[in-house]
């Protein structure tokens, strides 16, 4: 109460939200559980991939008191959808307003998602499913209603709970056609598998609220003053055979009836099942008995024994009982047939069943990106060693495209192999899984798992699904293969597994061609646990940059086009991309200096600088005249500025002596400090000495008074920050040219070291990393620079990773002349090998 963790649970015991808070130091999980009641509290999974970056950046404005020094990992964990009455997952679908629940952090997480237009996607999480065609929650249903206030939610939500219903099938009869009075009363109530909260019956007055909103949502028609069932303005359609998550008395199937019994003893469930069976013909001599009666020789359902559990195929319906036989009283509806699956045009397999006796298994996949689009694919294959047996895929992958790496292809690849492999019964086979991203297998080698920092970094999403694939693959190895063989050997002589790698970049390259672009966001990814999507594209890497794009990037966008009148296409021509590696990698945009300082930009050198300096600096000395400055007063405080910013100045022919201790004064502040307007107090008393008030109009002597000399100097300051506002813009004006000096010489360096690194290829890289430069020259020029510096950090990387590796073989492989050499070791001469064997010299 009162405390970081107030407000974070709702009230009712079926709202659980348990934060995990990682002490990095001692390694230990310390776990604080908010909830409300005596209710026991159910199942709790902790979802340990939900990146720590996502709810930490979405977090409330809230005091969170950490556990330990530091707090590496925040979890939400199961949030029942029961207490908020929401079908819908809280996190990846924000779009309603659901005000009856609680100001806490997931209220808050899902008011930050609605406003980036985001979701947050949790793997394995439980939400109430539809149980009919048509069917709609309760409160969802109720939040939607134009004028709706949390009061009034709170006390419809009160009595749902009392009832235990979620979807308007819970409450409706048989036929979906109306909802009974007793439901509509609290007269009766559901039963449940779910842990409900102990309350009071409500009060009439929340009757009446909970009633007017069933009416204005579902019972527009219905008589206020009836106390009949409302009859529903859509009726409901078929059952679903969705999960239960209450108990209606009686289900059925094609030959089964289920009666639903509870013991009030005890509390346990059970169900009186009824068989559907057919008795035998009556025999030529029963027709003659006096009890013979037709309708025991009809097909009947007849109880046998109880059992603990319904069938997925059941759905509600109503019975007849007599004695031990049951007479539904509606048909059997089958569930409905499932939705054919998509095509898949690269998807071919050959003798599958050959693999399955096969001593040891290949599998090879590999990913392919578009550095210019940002499209991608992926393929895979598997075969047996003699490749008569062998399935293959390949599909585009579907992701955020301003930040598709290779990296994630090669993963997202692996991912689809490994499910292809445990959707194949490949489990316990040999197989050798081989990859051409040799960082991608060093580190699905590393047999840790990943730390919560681990997965907050790029693709933490895939790295998670396919640590946890690999689990169950317990004679799988990975290995690496160099990609890219076929530009310097011929198909049949590479091993087999190259050609299954090469077989694979055709068809990833092919797949990624044929990538359609949709406005639907792409599927989750299975086994990563959670997912963060924003703007329907996925966020995999750097969760902090793409949330704060998210939220500011929009506003800022309108409010620029707005500001400087811009079309939708005049935005998109600025180089922003310049502008965002600006102070990193550039200097001043007009000479390329360096160091961009205020004063830099006073004395730049570029002449549009020089000239925009000079005639502002004139219109700044007419202006200072125009409002009563001394004369004398101004030629020594523009001869200072314009000597300041290195431009000639004319030598002021009257001296004064207050104005020259005024300008030593001023340059003893330091050289900006004039054109930052700080000005020192010794120009006040020369501006009152030499100041003379301009005479009052003729027309009007009573008119507006000549400022004090004393408040003079306010002028000085402002006419300084125009001259600032003047250098400024001209300053923008050449940055935002996309050929400016800045980016023009930045371009030229890094076109100049990508042209080294492919000219002296075979001495900066490793072999199995020359296709990355093995690109015409003239194609250079046609790159977007973001390209460009792409492919140069990775060639950086690369150059680094050549460096490594011949330090090691130089250090662990010494030639036999290094031995031989004098100085090995000091008992050992000089020898020399000849004819007759090893002789000492």
């Amino acid at each position: 109460g009162g405390g970081a963790l107030s407000g974070y649970c709702p009230t009712s015991p079926l709202g659980l939200l348990v934060m995990v808070l990682y002490d990095g130091e001692n390694g230990t999980l310390a776990a604080s559980v908010g909830s409300a009641g005596t209710t026991t509290i159910g199942k709790v999974e902790l979802l340990h991939s939900l990146p720590w970056a996502i709810p930490m950046a979405l977090r409330p404005p809230l005091s969170i008191k950490r556990a330990g020094a530091t707090a590496n990992l925040c979890i939400i964990a199961r949030a029942r959808p029961a207490e908020s009455g929401a079908i819908s997952p809280l996190l990846d679908d924000p779009t309603i307003d659901l005000k009856h629940m609680e100001n806490g952090w997931i209220k808050s997480i899902r008011d930050s998602l609605r406003r980036l237009g985001g979701q947050l996607w949790i793997e394995d999480v439980w939400t109430p499913e539809r149980q009919r065609v048509g069917d709609a929650s309760l409160m969802e249903a109720f939040c939607k209603l134009p004028g709706i206030t949390p009061a009034q939610l709170n006390k419809a939500n009160h009595c749902r709970l009392f009832l235990r219903a979620i979807t308007l099938s819970d409450i409706t009869d048989m036929d979906g056609e109306c909802i009974p009075w007793e439901y509509l009363s609290g007269r009766d109530r559901l039963d449940s598998p779910l842990t409900w909260p102990r309350q009071p019956q409500p009060t009439a007055a929340m009757w009446v609220e909970f009633r007017r909103l069933i009416r204005l949502a579902f019972c527009t028609e219905h008589n206020f003053h009836s106390n009949a069932p409302y009859k529903l303005d859509s009726p409901l359609g078929r059952w679903r055979h969705a999960p239960i998550h209450s108990y209606h008395p009686a289900y059925r199937t094609e030959d089964r009836l289920y009666l639903t019994c509870r013991c009030y003893v005890t509390g346990e469930l059970s169900f009186y099942c009824y068989e559907h069976t057919t008795p035998p013909p009556p025999s030529p001599s029963a027709y003659d008995r006096d009890d013979f009666d037709m309708n025991d020789y009809e097909p009947r359902f007849v109880r046998i024994e109880d059992v603990s559990s319904l069938p997925t195929t059941a759905h509600p319906t109503e019975l007849d009982i007599h004695d031990d036989r049951a007479v539904p009283l509606h048909d059997y509806v089958p569930p409905m047939q499932p939705a054919q699956q998509t095509a898949r045009p690269f998807y071919s397999e050959h003798n599958p069943s050959i693999m399955a006796s096969a001593e040891v298994l290949t599998a090879v996949s590999d990913g392919s990106v578009d550095p210019h689009t940002g499209a991608a694919g992926y393929a895979w294959i598997i075969s047996d060693p003699d490749r008569e047996g062998y399935v293959r895929d390949a599909e585009p992958i579907r992701s955020d495209p301003r930040r598709m790496t290779s990296y994630r292809a090669e993963l997202h690849g692996i991912h689809k192999l490994l499910h292809a492999l445990r959707k194949g019964g490949f489990r316990t086979s040999r197989i050798e899984l081989w990859c051409d991203s040799e960082s991608a297998i060093d580190l699905l080698n590393n047999p840790a798992d990943p730390t919560p920092e681990d997965l907050t970094k790029a693709e933490g999403d895939l790295l998670t699904a396919i640590t946890r694939s690999l689990r169950s693959f317990p004679n799988l190895s990975l290995k690496h293969v160099r990609g890219h063989q076929l530009r310097t050997t011929a198909y049949e002589n590479l091993n087999f597994e190259a050609q299954l790698n090469e077989d694979c970049d055709a068809a990833a390259k092919q797949a990624m061609r044929t990538e359609v672009l949709t406005s639907s966001r792409p599927a989750p990814i299975s086994g990563s646990r959670a997912q963060l999507y924003l703007d329907n594209l996925m966020v995999s890497t750097d969760y902090q940059t793409a949330i704060t794009h998210a939220a500011h990037y929009p506003a800022l966008r309108e409010r620029m086009m707005e500001k400087f009148d811009w079309t939708a296409s005049d935005f998109d021509k600025i180089n922003f991309d310049a502008i965002e590696s600006y102070g990193y990698e550039g200097g001043c945009p007009s000479c390329d200096e360096p160091p961009e300082t205020q004063l830099h930009l006073y004395r730049c050198t570029a002449p549009a600088m020089r000239a925009s300096l000079t005639e502002s600096l004139q219109q700044m000395e007419e202006t200072l005249l125009r409002k009563h400055i001394p004369n004398i007063v101004v030629r020594h405080f523009m001869h200072l500025v314009r000597k300041t910013c290195n431009l000639p100045s004319r030598e002021y022919d009257v001296h004064c002596a207050l104005c020259a201790q005024a300008c030593e004064a001023q340059a003893s502040l330091g050289t900006e400090a004039i054109l930052q307007g700080y000005l020192v107090k010794e120009w006040t008393p020369a501006i009152v000495q030499h100041y003379r008030p301009p005479p009052a109009p003729a027309n009007n002597p009573y008119g507006t008074h000549a400022p004090h000399p004393s408040h003079l100097c306010t002028v000085l300051v402002d006419e300084l920050w125009n001259l600032w506002l003047a250098i400024w813009a001209t300053r923008n004006d050449i940055f935002l040219n996309q050929n400016n000096r800045v980016t023009s010489a930045q371009d030229a360096r890094d076109t100049a070291r990508i042209l080294h690194f492919k000219e002296h290829h075979t001495t900066t890289l490793r072999q199995c990393d020359w296709n990355r430069v093995a690109f015409p020259v003239a194609s250079l020029a046609t790159w977007r620079r973001r390209t460009r510096k792409d492919l140069l950090r990775s060639l950086e990387r690369l150059h680094r990773l050549y460096l490594d590796e011949r330090r090691l073989a130089t250090q662990g492989q010494r030639t036999l002349m290094n031995w031989l050499q004098s100085g090995s070791n000091p008992t050992w001469g000089i020898y020399y090998l000849d004819c007759r064997g090893l002789a000492k010299a």
